[in-house]
């Protein structure tokens, strides 16, 4: 099997940690920290809201811990692209939409919603 046969659902993470979107960016970073991993899907019942990385998390802290807890991540996340693929795509599509969109980290979706996640 060559890299250009593979597809998303092929080498994608099936066991993800997640957050909704009410959740605090403190709760986030603690997830972020104990599950050792530096992408949380931002999930809304089925729906994906996106995909909030550790960067974007330490880049809009301010404040201490109460200022944290009063705070959700899905606000976080306003504004940003939200690119996706689904599990059958070819991994040149999956790197292609990760590029244009400029992230690290893609969620594999499909009709009955997120199924796993890509990382760089």
């Amino acid at each position: 099997m060559n890299i250009e046969s593979l597809t998303a659902e092929q080498v994608m993470s099936r066991i993800l940690v997640a957050v909704k979107p009410d959740e605090s960016p403190l709760m986030a970073w603690e997830l972020m920290r104990r599950a050792g991993v530096h992408h949380l899907p931002v999930v809304e019942g089925q729906h994906v809201v996106g995909i909030l990385s550790r960067e974007h998390l330490a880049a809009s802290w301010s404040g201490g811990p109460q200022e944290q807890s009063n705070r959700q991540v899905g606000e976080l996340l306003a504004g940003e692209r939200r690119p996706r693929v689904r599990p059958d795509d070819p991994l040149t599509r999956v790197a292609a939409v990760m590029t244009d969109a400029g992230c690290d980290a893609v969620p594999v979706v499909s009709g009955r919603g997120l199924v796993g996640m890509i990382t760089a």
